[in-house]
């Protein structure tokens, strides 16, 4: 019996602690949204601003307690946001987001009766948001590579040619096998 309790509090303390974490990234995702000038993006940030609040009000009504924000790691990502831009803001952001996703795995694995109860709908909007994510990082790591290549091409021919060979773009290109390739049998 007393193990069973102490279990229950160990899991309160998880969800609660997720729940904080919920808002407080509702709270940053908003302030967010609010700089962006850009409306696509702040459509985006929105949507996952609305998505971290209900992922908050599901994690409530499990807890039957309100939290509020941790408001030291709000300011930090706004501070970091600012200061390093959005994209690491929102990199880094996303680290706590996996972190996230691997408790709600944990606790459903560990408690099935919690899995009944909605976390998998978690589990499914972090799947798109994730998602969406990887395709943003994705188009910004091809104007990255556009960019280094370019510079590269100017100062740097022989790296040029070497990191065309090894382009992360193809699936095929490899630098090992076209040195296979040009070394005589």
């Amino acid at each position: 019996m007393e193990f069973e309790v102490m279990e229950c509090k160990i899991i309160q303390k998880q969800l609660l602690n997720a729940q904080r974490n919920e808002i407080s990234e509702y709270y940053t995702y908003a302030w967010l949204a609010e700089r962006i000038r850009n409306t696509k993006n702040r459509e985006v940030l929105e949507g996952i601003s609305k998505e971290e609040y209900q992922h908050y009000e599901l994690l409530k009504s499990l807890t039957q307690r309100d939290t509020k924000p941790r408001k030291l790691r709000v300011f930090w990502y706004k501070l970091i946001s600012l200061v390093f831009g959005l994209s690491f803001g929102l990199r880094l952001m996303e680290q706590g987001e996996e972190i996230g996703q691997n408790v709600y795995y944990k606790l459903k694995e560990e408690h099935p009766e919690l899995a009944a109860r909605d976390l998998d709908a978690i589990s499914e909007e972090d799947k798109k948001h994730t998602k969406v994510d990887i395709e943003r990082a994705y188009n910004n790591l091809i104007h990255q590579w556009l960019h280094y290549m370019q510079y590269t091409r100017a100062y740097f021919p022989y790296f040029f040619l070497f990191a065309m060979r090894t382009n992360p773009f193809d699936e095929k290109a490899s630098w090992l096998d076209r040195w296979y390739e040009s070394v005589p049998a």
